[in-house]
């Protein structure tokens, strides 16, 4: 959990959550192997650290959540799409010092799964990484590295950071039957999709026969 601030701007007067940024983050969770991707990036790393610190949004959000009760803390701004069934996805923005960043949540069934929060802005990568490791590993500072490494917590909830063009701070609660779902997800539109082909093949046939 980083520090919580309500948002700064009403969410009717501001069409920011409506970008070009936002339509290219929404249309990437049209499909269930933007979850699955998170959970098997967690394989790739070498090491687990363990942190005897809760894994929160906050001290009146944490992972099982719901929706209804999230809303009524953020107090606005933010935009809610559905792009798969029983999931929906919350997005806001937070200014924290001299740190602006996205937040995403993500809910299944009503209930908080996963969140990030995504840094856009050119920041100081390195003391956010410091922050963060000396809020969860006190004892283990130095020989942390969140290129090889996840922490995790004493429910096995997980955060990890994926640093590329922007860096990405990711939670995951270890909720079985979320992982299971997206897992369901995929092969019924992998099934659907070979369906789909066989169909176009046969009528390429019949097409070059007639």
């Amino acid at each position: 959990m980083l520090l919580f601030e309500r948002p700064l701007f009403s969410f009717f007067t501001s069409k920011k959550y409506y970008t070009s940024y936002y339509k290219r983050v929404i249309n990437t969770y049209k499909y269930p192997e933007s979850y699955i991707s998170l959970y098997l990036s967690l394989d790739s790393f070498k090491r687990t650290f363990r942190t005897k610190i809760e894994m929160n949004f906050s001290e009146s959000i944490r992972f099982g959540t719901s929706l209804k009760k999230v809303k009524s803390k953020l107090k606005k701004p933010f935009r809610i799409v559905k792009q798969l069934k029983y999931i929906s996805i919350l997005f806001t923005e937070l200014k924290i010092l001299d740190y602006k960043f996205i937040v995403e949540m993500h809910f299944y069934k009503q209930e908080l799964v996963c969140f990030k929060y995504i840094f856009r802005d050119n920041i100081n990568k390195e003391e956010l990484k410091n922050i963060i490791v000396k809020k969860y590993l006190k004892e283990n500072f130095s020989s942390f590295n969140f290129n090889d490494c996840h922490i995790n917590d004493e429910d096995n909830n997980c955060l990890f950071l994926i640093d590329e063009v922007n860096l990405s701070v990711n939670y995951i609660g270890r909720k079985k039957e979320f992982y299971n779902y997206v897992i369901q997800l995929n092969e019924q539109r992998k099934a659907e999709e070979l369906l789909k082909d066989k169909e176009r093949s046969t009528t390429s046939k019949l097409y070059k026969r007639l």
